[in-house]
């Protein structure tokens, strides 16, 4: 499971690499303002997770 935590809520879904990732930032405006930094707990790795009404998603950069 990935755990998505924004500031609405704490979202789960289902990842490839059952990674557990939590909210770090808000996003500076790099890539849009609807986009929060995020890392994963066990690699440290920094990502972005998408916002919208309908979804949320992970994406690595």
């Amino acid at each position: 499971m990935i755990r998505l935590k924004t500031n609405e809520a704490l979202v789960d879904e289902q990842g490839s690499n059952d990674n557990v990732v939590i909210l770090v930032h808000e996003s500076d405006n790099q890539h849009d303002e609807k986009t929060i930094a995020i890392e994963t707990e066990s690699f440290g790795m920094l990502g972005y997770v998408k916002r919208s009404a309908a979804k949320v998603t992970c994406t690595y950069y």
